[in-house]
């Protein structure tokens, strides 16, 4: 075996966590987009996943309590064509990564935007001869090693934001979206740095004292840290600011990130990787007089495979409660850690850890239902030999059982270091983008619907690619794509374009 990775290896190889991941319909103080992608009865107000009031006004007042919070039954992302691409945290963030997999098939950039009773002036309903899947990308500067990234409305105008840890300068960077009347054009301003502790890797966004204003999480390995930062504003709505950080202790090594209701009590929760000590630690928010308060004093450890470099978290068993998803470095695959309950509740633990094969160096996945089965699937990428692994989950009438079929791969560029699923074709199939440390770029596998995926197309990215994120940066209905670049110090984005067929 492989010993753990040391920290200047680590440089090399810092991801987001919340960024590998999808997140589904947006869960309670989750990131949501201005259209309203949340669960059940939540409502999207500033950004953010909340309760609705008996009138429909904002606040948290007056929830009917029908809705678990926590409740990632409905993740099934391939339920029908218009379901959403996975789940996240975080993860995932501020945006759907994975953008609604096939939304209607208006948004297929060949497809008649009659055939669903869609208006011709639908987002895809027009196409351009001749211009490529994505435009040339616009580079963001960042002020240092930019090592992840994260998308969500930081300022309640309902235009998508960026979050970018600079590693090198121990900094959160806010770069936030332009546009009008809630439409963003696409580019955006200037950075505004926030400090951290020490040496961030990941980044998880989610509103943690239920005030509908997103706030930020930051993995800090050097001094085994997670730093918070609150968002700031009024009346529930955020101003694009954020208050000073406060650390809470983690065990050694904390790398990956995520965010999510572990312990079904309407509040979120953070759940670590930790590279230094082969485990993950669990952080549930705290609550004062039954409201969250943003802070998270406690933190409980469950065992990993060797040098875990990033997690995801999702239902893969499907019984409402979510479960983690781990990577190891050092053994090649991928830890499942169920989630436990007490009285069919989620109780905040975990059981032990089933582990499944992958490539050499397993240093991120991502998760959503491939195969169209309704079972929550796996795509883990693998450094040393060039892949993404891919592993359908089992289960029986369109319900997961928790355990996963042996890995079946594909070839990617030089190095991949993170992976995102969502349509990014607009065919209505879930893809895989994967960022490839060494080969500055990406590389773009259609997916076929049926689990399977076309071999690899590349796409353009800057100096050492390392974080990933999605979502409509421009109010057109496609996926545009944000990367994080170790190398080049700078954000890039990438902006769908709609091609003819």
């Amino acid at each position: 075996m492989r010993a753990a990775l040391t920290l200047a290896a680590a440089c090399l190889l810092a991801l987001a966590g919340c960024d590998v991941l999808l997140p589904d319909k947006g869960d309670l103080g989750e990131p949501c987009l201005g259209s309203g992608i949340c669960k059940g009865s939540l409502q999207c107000r500033g950004g953010v996943c909340s309760l609705p009031t008996e009138d429909g006004a904002d606040g948290f007042d007056g929830w009917d309590g029908g809705e678990d919070g926590a409740d990632a039954n409905a993740e099934d992302a391939g339920e029908d064509a218009g379901e959403d691409a996975g789940e996240d945290a975080g993860e995932d963030a501020g945006e759907d990564a994975g953008e609604d997999a096939g939304e209607d098939a208006g948004e297929d950039a060949g497809e008649d935007a009659g055939e669903d009773g869609e208006d011709a002036e639908d987002a895809g309903a027009d196409c351009t001869p001749g211009v490529e899947l994505f435009a040339a990308r616009v580079d963001y500067p960042t002020g240092g090693s930019s090592v992840a990234v994260a998308t969500g409305d930081l300022n309640g105008d309902q235009i998508l934001d960026l979050a970018v840890v600079v590693g090198s300068t121990n900094q959160v960077g806010i770069l936030l979206g332009n546009g009008t009347g809630g439409v963003g054009d696409g580019t955006f301003a200037g950075v505004t740095p926030y400090p951290t502790d020490a040496a961030p890797w990941s980044l998880a966004v989610g509103d943690f004292n239920h005030d509908q204003i997103l706030d930020l999480a930051v993995g800090c390995s050097s001094n085994s840290k997670v730093s918070v930062l609150l968002g700031q504003g009024s009346g529930n709505v955020g101003d694009g600011t954020f208050g000073a950080r406060t650390d809470y202790a983690t065990a050694a090594g904390p790398i990956g990130i995520t965010a999510g209701d572990f312990n079904a009590d309407q509040t979120l929760d953070l759940a670590v990787a930790l590279n230094g000590s082969n485990a993950v630690s669990v952080l549930l928010g705290h609550e004062t007089s039954g409201e969250a308060d943003g802070t998270f004093p406690a933190h409980a450890e469950y065992p990993t495979g060797q040098s875990p470099w990033s997690l995801v978290h999702g239902d893969f068993n499907e019984d409402g409660i979510l479960d983690l998803a781990v990577p190891s470095i050092a053994d090649d695959s991928i830890g499942v850690l169920l989630g436990n309950q007490v009285g069919g509740a989620a109780d905040g633990t975990f059981a032990a850890k089933a582990d499944y094969g992958c490539g050499d160096e397993s240093v991120a996945a991502a998760h959503a239902d491939f195969d169209q089965d309704g079972i929550p699937d796996l795509a883990v990428v693998s450094m040393l030999d060039d892949t993404v692994s891919v592993l359908l989950g089992n289960g029986d009438a369109g319900v997961g059982d928790g355990t996963f079929a042996a890995r079946v791969t594909y070839a990617t560029g030089d190095r991949p270091i993170a992976v995102l699923a969502g349509d990014l074709d607009s065919d209505g199939l879930l893809d895989l983008v994967t960022a490839n440390n060494h080969g500055d770029s990406l590389s773009l596998l259609p997916g076929n619907g049926d689990g399977t995926f076309d071999p690899a197309r590349p796409l353009s990215a800057s100096s050492y690619p390392n974080g990933l994120a999605s979502g409509d940066f421009n109010g057109d209905g496609l996926t545009d794509l944000a990367i994080a670049n170790q190398g080049s110090n700078d954000v890039s984005v990438l902006l769908r374009q709609n091609p003819c067929p």
